[in-house]
């Protein structure tokens, strides 16, 4: 099981990217700053996260530029916040970028015949765009978004899911990849027992408590080494040799 965003890619960068073209249609249309452009999104984003928390639409930008520009004192913008919506997608999606080794990482499961699964909150329109552009709709085995299983990663359903749409993964060690420590790695292992790596960069939090991860990489490179050097191992003996590092 894999975590899409900010695992198979970074996000801060194509973040800044959607949120800088966003605010240029906010200035050029309602004359909103930069300063109080990020400080309504920052309160908007507080609230409906906080309103519909744990659901798919939680994540939904539509619903953030909307409440933002309210929050500014535009009572009825719709044709504005689409507007929002399209810039910071198009420019958010046009600086996506997998992270090296991704591929033959995926490459490298393929051959090995190993089943995976895209785990990922969010809705799905989105994330299947960005599945897209980055290059690994053909070597997946499915998507499973929050907006498809009707909440939020840490839920178990959402883990569930993953592995029963894939038979084989049920019969030998499951592993889930992610950076975020609690909704990857804790919520992976608490529901279908999988063993946690969790992909660290500038900007992660690495997890405080060791019990929820059982190894991290900062490269794809090295899981590639991994995989080769556990090829060899029977199924008792992988898990050991994960959280031996």
């Amino acid at each position: 099981m894999l975590d899409l965003d900010n695992t198979l890619y970074e996000y801060a960068p194509c973040h800044a990217a959607g949120m800088a073209a966003a605010q240029a249609v906010a200035e050029e249309n309602l004359n909103i700053g930069k300063a109080d452009f990020e400080r309504h999104f920052a309160e908007a984003r507080i609230e409906i996260k906080a309103r519909i928390k744990g659901q798919a639409a939680s994540h939904n930008r539509l619903l953030y530029f909307q409440r933002a520009l309210e929050r500014a004192g535009f009572s009825c913008e719709v044709r504005t916040s689409l507007q929002l919506e399209k810039a910071y997608w198009c420019a958010y999606l046009d600086r996506i970028r997998v992270f090296d080794s991704v591929l033959d990482f995926l490459d490298d499961l393929r051959i090995a015949e190993i089943p995976v699964m895209i785990v990922t909150d969010l809705t799905a329109a989105i994330q299947y765009r960005k599945v897209l552009l980055l290059g690994i709709d053909g070597v997946i085995d499915g998507i499973i978004t929050s907006e498809g299983a009707g909440i939020d990663k840490p839920t178990p359903i959402i883990f569930q899911l993953a592995t029963e749409r894939v038979n084989e993964a049920s019969k030998g060690v499951i592993w889930m990849i992610g950076d975020n420590a609690e909704a990857d790695l804790r919520g992976a292992k608490q529901a279908v027992g999988a063993v946690t790596l969790q992909k660290t960069h500038t900007g992660v939090e690495k997890a405080s408590d060791p019990s929820i991860v059982d190894a991290t990489f900062e490269s794809f490179g090295e899981l590639r080494q991994l995989l080769q050097r556990l090829s060899n191992l029977s199924i008792s003996d992988k898990r050991s040799a994960l959280a031996a590092g």
